[in-house]
């Protein structure tokens, strides 16, 4: 499962944008529109906004770094 490391931009109607980044496990690899799209609608959501604008994203090889010898 790939996971992510994005940053984006949110916003509601009549207030200003905000800048957010958040590490994220999906389903399938970010190679097209849509899924950009999906992710936008999940940002959305996580941070209660009407809309968000994926900025960048950075695939991580896990969570943890494993221990050096492994």
């Amino acid at each position: 499962m790939p996971r992510y490391h994005i940053h984006f931009m949110s916003s509601t109607h009549g207030e200003a944008a905000n800048r957010h980044t958040r590490q994220v496990d999906i389903s399938k690899p970010i190679e097209y529109d849509t899924d950009i799209a999906a992710v936008q609608e999940w940002a959305a959501k996580e941070v209660g906004a009407e809309e968000a604008t994926l900025i960048s994203w950075q695939e991580l090889k896990g969570a943890v770094r494993p221990e050096d010898g492994q």
